[in-house]
């Protein structure tokens, strides 16, 4: 999937709609004279029978989706589909602004390896963007078969029109999410909330992404230890240490070039002779880290999710030794858990989205 962070804060400030308007790309029924330019007709709750699919290609998955009844759908290269109002609103300066929903199907702008880790993290970096935005609620929920983190927000226009948006984040896979914006002006949007909201809730994948990088055929499972994960598809597997303690990783995966450059570990460590909680492990890593690398540099750390229990991430340097290293550990009754993608500093960036993705794969039982 294609990295379109740019995109993302685009469609959240509803640039998309402008563009939509001036160049004419959903026909409308507001021309000079027109007796329906002064007509309101309120919005109803219902969706076309045929379904649209967009994506597909370069690698990306295929989705679905019903547009609600009087939509069309238009083209703008900034985003993998839209769909917007045959009829515009009216604001108070006179202009028009089209409702509209768009798609863009993106990688994880964020370290994730659940949905979960947007509820902690998609918020803030949205605030960051834009700061004059409003958040007004944010949820989780299913949506068919697949997962969303909404948010409500409103957003000012520097022309000082409240557009209110409703953003769907819809985990797809460890790869990447579909990111879904409808729009509407704020004095609108009681108007438009009940047939956008069934529209993008109308969204399935129809084709899952085609994917060479890791493969189910070839799971890792460890039974000892309860834990299996998709290694990278072509990477040589080294059975280390059975026993997994902490400087001895269980197994180690490296890429068939470059095998001093990266690569990616899973650490069991047995917690038996003094049990801790994910804070005292952390506290504990965290200062073991320090007292033996003085010039460590954390660049990352902070509360994840990890094989869907609570978990910690870093990422840090240490320019004595030339490396950068991403790590995520997590606690489950008496042992400890560790995932480690280990990097020289100018390779890191290479594997770091594959490494996540398969963290992502990791099951603990």
């Amino acid at each position: 999937m294609q990295n379109r962070n740019a995109i993302l804060g685009v469609i959240v400030l509803a640039a998309v709609v402008g563009v939509v308007v001036v160049t004419g790309a959903f026909k409308s029924d507001k021309q000079k004279g027109s007796p329906t330019s002064k007509t309101e007709t309120k919005q109803v709750s219902q969706l076309a029978e045929r379904e649209l699919t967009f994506g597909g290609s370069s690698g990306k998955p295929t989705f679905s989706v019903k547009a609600p009844v009087g939509w069309s759908t238009a083209e703008d290269s900034r985003v993998d589909f839209l769909i917007g109002s045959l009829v515009g609103e009216k604001l108070p300066d006179g202009s028009n602004f089209t409702p509209n929903i768009n798609f863009i199907i993106s990688k994880h702008e964020i370290a994730a390896t659940s949905i979960a880790d947007y509820t902690s993290s998609w918020k803030e970096v949205m605030a960051k963007s834009y700061p004059s935005m409003r958040f007004l609620s944010d949820d989780i929920k299913k949506v068919g078969e697949l997962d969303a983190y909404i948010m409500n927000i409103v957003q000012t226009r520097p022309d000082g029109v409240d557009v209110h948006q409703i953003q769907y984040m819809f985990w797809v896979d460890s790869d990447g999410v579909l990111a879904v914006v409808g729009s509407a002006p704020d004095l609108s949007w009681d108007k438009y909330e009940k047939v956008i909201k069934a529209s993008i809730e109308s969204v399935k994948v129809e084709k899952k992404a085609e994917t060479s990088e890791s493969s189910s055929s070839q799971k890792y499972s460890n039974k000892k230890f309860g834990i299996t994960l998709d290694p990278p598809e072509g990477w040589v597997k080294e059975d280390v240490s059975e026993a997994g303690m902490q400087d001895e990783p269980l197994v180690a995966f490296f890429p068939q070039t470059g095998r001093n450059a990266q690569n990616i570990n899973i650490v069991v460590e047995d917690l038996t002779a003094g049990p801790l909680t994910l804070d005292e492990y952390t506290e504990s890593m965290l200062s073991s880290a320090k007292n033996q690398n003085k010039d460590i540099n954390f660049l990352e750390s902070k509360k994840v999710t990890f094989a869907g229990l609570p978990a910690y991430r870093i990422v840090y340097s240490i320019p004595s030794k030339g490396t950068k290293d991403m790590m995520l550990w997590t606690v489950k009754g008496n042992l400890a858990y560790v995932f480690m993608y280990d990097a020289q500093s100018q390779n890191f960036d290479e594997f770091i989205s594959l490494a996540e993705k398969v963290a992502a794969t990791v099951s603990i039982k």
